[in-house]
């Protein structure tokens, strides 16, 4: 991946009991440092919406920093990266924010970055 190209890993989740989605990602350098992440939750929504919110909160992240070669990892694809990713969504379907915005990891996420620097 070149270093103009910057790689975008979601992820959405779905509550039932509580009808509330979560939706967050994580951008990466094409050495896989972080460079952002966010998160963010809805109630009363479809539950298709979760997945969808991620990509298009992620895409505009990517390119509010200027990126404009974005490679997307939606949730099946590298399942350690994508647990970071599972991680922030879980924090946006509890968080009572409908957007989070981490300049740096917030702590949930720093165990599956240190787990997945070791891959």
């Amino acid at each position: 991946m070149a270093s103009s190209c910057v790689r975008l890993s979601v992820d959405g989740n779905w509550f039932p009991q509580q009808s509330r989605l979560g939706f967050g990602g994580l951008l990466r350098d094409s050495h896989g440092r972080w460079l952002a992440g966010y998160s963010g939750g809805r109630s009363n929504e479809d539950p298709c919406l979760a997945e969808i919110l991620a990509v298009w909160r992620g895409l505009l992240v990517a390119w509010d920093m200027g990126f404009r070669v974005i490679v997307v990892r939606p949730t099946p694809w590298m399942l350690v990266s994508n647990s970071c990713a599972d991680a922030l969504a879980k924090m946006g379907a509890c968080s009572n924010s409908d957007y989070e915005y981490w300049l740096n990891p917030p702590s949930p996420v720093l165990k599956w970055l240190l787990k997945d620097s070791t891959v």
